[in-house]
C-alpha cells in the first residue's frame, strides 16, 4: 500500500507565514516542492529539475495560492507576486536561479504560458501577456510578447535578459496570458489613514478630512508601469467612496450639472501642486485616483484620472478622456456646450481641463496652443 505513494514518503508538511502587504498569509506545503537540487543555467539541468518537481506534491500548495487569489481579488500579476513571495519564504537558503525555475514550474502549473531563458550563469523568467507593460525587457515568440518577470524583481536582469538563450522545454505553450491591468481593486486588509483636503472654489475655501487606504498606496508604489488606460479605468476604492465621494455628494447636492462639474474642477485644479512624474518620483509613474489624493503633487494624467472617476461616481454625464500630444485632458457633455466643442460619436463635449486654468472653475478653456491641435479619445463613459 505504501508503494502507491512513494513521493509522500519523502515529504514532510510545513507551514510558511508572511505578510502580503497588510494581509497575513499562511501556506501549508510539502517539503518535496523544494527538493535539494543544484540548478545550472542549461537546458539539461533545468529539464532534470522540472522532472523532479513533477513528482512533488505541488497541487495542494497551488490550490491555496489560487484560493488567496480568489479571496483577495488578485489579478494575474499580483498572483505571481504572491507566489514569488511564497517561494522566497520557503526557499530562503536557495539561490536566485533555483527560485526562478521553481516559479516557472509553479506558474506553468497554474495555467500560464511561461518561458525561461539563460545567459552565462543567470536564468530569466518570462510570462506571456497581451497587455502593454513598459520599461521591462520583452521578447517575442511566435508574435506573442513575453514580459521578463525576473527584471521586475531583480534589477540585474534589466540589461541582459532579452539577449539570453531560450530554454527548449515549454511546459504550457497554450497557457493563458498574465494580466497586469487592475479591473477590480484587491480586497486586502485596509490600513486606514486620514488626510485633509483643501481647495478653493469661487473665493470660498473648502477643508475636510478623507480616509485613504495606505495598503493600496503601498501596492501601487512599485507596480510595473502599464498602459495609461489601465490607470484611468481603475475605480475609486470603497474607502474613498465612503469618505470623499460621500462628502462631495453632499456639497454638490443642490448644484445643477454644470455647477457640479465646475466644483469638481476646482478640486482637481487647486487641491494639489503641479509636478511632472520625473520631478515627483524620478521616473514615469501614472497614478490611480486613490494615489492622486494621497500625494501632494500630480500632473495632467493623474488629475484626469481623478476627475474622470469623480464624474462617473457623482454626476454621470457622458465623459471622454482627451489625448493630446504631451497632454491629457477631459471633455464632458454638459447640458449646453461652452467654448469650442470636442466631438465624439456624434456628441459635443466641453473641454473641462482638470489641470487649469489655475484658480478658476471656468470650462471650455483650452491650454495655450491646444485649441487647434488634433486629439484622440482615449476612453469614454456614457
Amino acid at each position: 500500500m505504501l508503494l502507491l505513494f512513494p513521493a509522500l514518503m519523502h515529504a514532510a508538511t510545513q507551514t510558511v507565514t508572511f505578510d502580503y502587504y497588510s494581509e497575513p498569509v499562511a501556506l501549508r506545503y510539502e517539503t518535496n516542492i523544494a527538493p535539494d537540487f543544484d540548478v545550472k543555467s542549461n537546458d539539461q539541468s533545468i529539464s532534470e529539475f522540472y522532472q523532479i518537481l513533477e513528482e512533488s506534491d505541488f497541487r495542494s500548495f497551488l490550490l491555496q495560492i489560487s484560493n488567496y487569489k480568489r479571496r483577495l481579488s488578485l489579478n494575474g500579476y499580483l498572483q505571481y507576486d504572491l507566489l514569488h513571495r511564497a517561494v522566497n519564504s520557503i526557499c530562503k537558503d536557495k539561490n536566485g536561479n533555483y527560485k526562478t525555475v521553481l516559479e516557472w514550474f509553479l506558474l506553468s502549473k497554474s495555467g500560464y504560458d511561461v518561458r525561461l531563458t539563460h545567459l552565462g550563469q543567470a536564468i530569466f523568467l518570462y510570462a506571456y501577456s497581451n497587455e502593454n507593460v513598459y520599461n521591462i525587457p520583452i521578447i517575442q515568440i511566435d508574435s506573442k510578447d513575453y514580459i521578463c518577470l525576473t527584471s521586475i524583481k531583480y534589477a540585474y536582469a534589466n540589461n541582459k535578459s532579452n539577449t539570453a538563450y531560450k530554454v527548449n522545454l515549454i511546459p504550457n505553450p497554450n497557457g493563458k496570458p498574465l494580466l497586469f491591468s487592475i479591473k477590480k481593486l484587491p480586497s486586502l486588509t485596509s490600513n486606514l489613514i486620514t488626510k485633509e483636503i483643501v481647495f478653493a472654489h469661487r473665493n470660498e475655501l473648502y477643508r475636510f478630512e478623507i480616509t485613504l487606504d495606505k495598503t493600496l498606496i503601498d501596492l501601487m508604489k512599485d507596480y510595473p508601469l502599464v498602459d495609461e488606460l489601465y490607470y484611468l479605468e481603475t475605480p475609486l476604492s470603497k474607502v474613498l467612496q465612503e469618505s470623499l465621494v460621500k462628502k462631495l455628494g453632499e456639497l454638490i447636492a443642490k448644484k445643477d450639472k454644470q455647477e457640479a462639474v465646475q466644483f469638481l474642477l476646482s478640486l482637481t485644479r487647486t487641491a494639489f501642486e503641479y509636478k511632472t512624474d520625473n520631478d515627483n518620483f524620478g521616473k514615469n509613474k501614472p497614478m490611480i485616483p486613490d494615489e492622486v489624493l494621497f500625494y501632494s503633487h500630480s500632473d495632467c494624467e493623474d488629475r484626469s484620472a481623478l476627475f474622470y472617476a469623480l464624474i462617473k461616481e457623482l454626476i454621470k454625464l457622458p465623459t471622454i478622456i482627451v489625448d493630446y500630444p504631451e497632454h491629457l485632458s477631459v471633455g464632458v457633455a454638459l447640458p449646453e456646450n461652452i467654448g469650442k466643442p470636442l466631438f465624439h460619436e456624434g456628441r459635443e463635449y466641453t473641454l473641462c481641463d482638470p489641470t487649469g486654468p489655475n484658480n478658476t472653475d471656468r470650462v471650455g478653456i483650452y491650454p495655450a496652443g491646444y485649441e487647434l491641435l488634433p486629439y484622440k479619445v482615449a476612453l469614454s463613459f456614457k
